[in-house]
């Protein structure tokens, strides 16, 4: 194995942290791990690569590590297989596709291997850094890592900024069956997604599971307009989880789509009090305080779930759409000058050699 090229380091600060959490929380486990260690990382552009170490001795003694790339992971390189630890530290943010990596984790980790995942803490007000694609919730994170095929999922350090997780690779979880379902209802292919769904019904001995069966259950229901069978999903997967946002987002769906405004609003307003960032849930409040007459708000809501999701153009049209109806040119300006900003004004910096409309808005259907 060579050495390759890989991305440069993370920002100063989130450098530091990781450091920090590498030397303090993860150097004890990686002591006990005699496999190989890997630790994803991002590119500019938003591809992952990562580092690799042949042991947890090599990890601690500081050991250079083996870089690969985007490529490696996508061939299939035979010394990438049997990972016992993975670290993925302030990473997901800067991924196109978050869910691709931990898939990837899953099919090349060992038996008993265990996972930590690092995110930053989304906060509404919070403005996107250059080379971010998206924030994500303590229950996006812990929704991803079970339909990639984790479990034993826990928080190990609740920081005021961020949150450190820690998983177990899963050898009952369908990983990729979850994964034919979730690209099956983004094509539209409702009773795909439900055969595909039946397939699931061995591998579901966890709750988190059977939560993510119910959505996955209640977004086929609704792209096929059985409204009831789709509420009666969504209430089970909230009898499972009562802290369940998604949930709360799709009855708050049902209830604004049989034109009950006031109940839609309360399960929008219940979602966002258990995740302030969760952008199902403010896309859903921002629908239902514009039918409301509530431009205000439903301009705040949108400014916030495309800031958390800042490669999103639909969100984007739907904060210029809002924006010029309220009459808020010159803030809107503002507000588009400084997302492009950002996006023209950057220069990623290349990878270092190592040795190691005007119209109404609409529902979007989200599980």
């Amino acid at each position: 194995m060579d050495s390759k090229r890989a991305p440069a380091r993370p920002d100063a600060v989130m450098g530091q942290v990781r450091d920090i959490l590498k030397l303090e929380l993860i150097k004890d486990d990686a002591s006990n791990t005699d496999g190989a260690i890997v630790e994803i990382v991002s590119y500019p552009n938003g591809e992952p690569g990562g580092y690799y170490w042949v042991s947890g001795a090599a990890f601690n003694s500081g050991d250079a590590p083996i870089a690969f790339d985007p490529g490696d992971m996508d061939n299939g390189q035979p010394w990438l297989n049997d990972i016992h630890l993975a670290l993925w530290l302030f990473g997901p943010s800067s991924v196109r596709e978050p869910g691709r990596v931990y898939r990837w984790l899953h099919a090349h980790m060992a038996k008993n291997s265990r996972l930590y995942v690092a995110n930053e803490m989304p906060w509404r007000g919070k403005m996107p850094q250059m080379n971010e694609y998206g924030h994500y919730t303590d229950e996006e994170i812990h929704a991803s890592l079970v339909r990639a095929g984790f479990e034993n999922i826990r928080c190990n350090e609740d920081g005021p900024y961020f949150r450190l997780w820690m998983s177990s690779r899963s050898e009952s979880i369908h990983s990729e069956m979850f994964h034919r379902v979730e690209s099956q209802l983004g094509q539209g292919d409702w009773r795909g997604a439900v055969e595909s769904l039946g397939r699931l019904d061995d591998f579901l001995d966890t709750l988190p599971a059977v939560r993510e069966y119910a959505l996955l259950l209640a977004a086929c229901h609704d792209l096929a307009g059985n409204i009831t069978q789709s509420y009666v999903a969504l209430t089970e997967a909230l009898r499972i989880d009562p802290s369940c946002g998604r949930a709360m987002c799709g009855l708050g769906r049902l209830a604004a789509i049989s034109q009950d405004l006031d109940g839609a609003l309360l399960f929008f307003e219940s979602a966002l009090k258990k995740s302030p960032a969760l952008v199902a849930a403010l896309e859903g409040h921002a629908l239902v305080s514009e039918l409301r007459g509530d431009l205000r708000s439903a301009y705040e809501d949108l400014i916030d779930a495309s800031n958390f999701r800042p490669k999103d153009e639909e969100l984007l049209l739907e904060v210029i759409r809002v924006g010029n109806l309220i009459g808020y040119q010159d803030e809107l300006a503002s507000f588009v000058s400084a997302r492009n900003a950002a996006e023209e004004s950057w220069d990623p910096p290349a990878p270092v050699a190592i040795d190691v409309s005007q119209e109404s808005a609409t529902f979007r259907i989200s599980c």
